[in-house]
């Protein structure tokens, strides 16, 4: 018997740039950022903090550090919007939380959540091919 591990981390799988998308505008709009579509298309191949960046120079805000900003986006866009996305394809998804959000109920949705990539084990996967 052949077990597989599929880890898609950027949308080869599933289609998770709109999810990206509306997590890079909610996350800048709330530090006041005006984030188009023209400029958003420029910041696809980006990595979060490239992104962070690229929308500071352009509208710098007060209040939040780059740093904290970044957090937000990674939170909002890696922990979650692949999860959905993975659910929306009917694929069974593990979620390893961010650890300050590892009891928020928007990870009920997966079917196993460990604190952990390192603690996924054998038990783990025949639950999931259960």
């Amino acid at each position: 018997m052949t077990y597989a591990v599929i880890f898609d981390m950027d949308g080869l799988l599933i289609e998770s740039e709109p999810l990206w998308k509306e997590a890079e505008r909610q996350v800048f709009s709330s530090v006041g950022v005006q984030v188009t579509d023209s400029l958003a298309e420029q910041t696809a191949a980006m990595t979060t903090r490239a992104v962070t960046e690229f929308w500071f120079s352009r509208n710098p805000w007060v209040g939040k550090s780059l740093d904290e900003v970044e957090d937000a986006e990674a939170r909002r866009c890696v922990s979650h919007s692949g999860l959905i996305a993975a659910k929306r394809a009917n694929i069974q998804a593990v979620a390893v939380p961010h650890p300050d959000e590892y009891h928020n109920e928007k990870f009920t949705v997966a079917d196993l959540k460990l604190k952990s990539l390192s603690d996924f084990n054998d038990e783990h996967l025949m639950q999931l091919l259960r």
